[in-house]
């Protein structure tokens, strides 16, 4: 079964949670905000892992570490259009094609990939 998950303040749970279910489950976090814990047990799980705008906030920095170990096929980038959009489009009216060009350069930042490779 396909699945995507949404956790916050509760990584414990959710990681025991998706243990019960492991052999049954693929799919991927969805808008990554957590530790490098989560990260590295959800990507155990099978999962895979995918950033929002949040991850070009200047506040991220732990964010964008934990960016840079996830494999490149297990990484994806999403807008959660219309809330987290990327900086320098923070508070603008929201659009999908944001993601791409400003979204992903928080991760290109860590992992030096051409952003056009998203």
């Amino acid at each position: 079964m396909q699945v995507e998950i949404h956790t916050r303040d509760a990584e414990e749970d959710t990681i025991e949670i998706l243990k019960e279910f492991r052999a049954k489950i693929r799919g991927l976090v969805h808008c990554f905000t957590g530790s490098l814990w989560l990260a590295e047990e959800s990507l155990r799980l099978g999962l895979d892992i995918s950033f929002s705008g949040v991850v070009t906030f200047k506040s991220a920095g732990a964010l964008r570490e934990v960016c840079q170990m996830v494999p490149l096929d297990r990484l994806h980038v999403e807008t959660d259009c219309p809330y987290l959009a990327p900086v320098p489009e923070t508070w603008k009216e929201k659009r999908t094609c944001l993601c791409c060009p400003h979204g992903s350069s928080g991760c290109r930042t860590q992992r030096h990939f051409d952003g056009k490779a998203v």
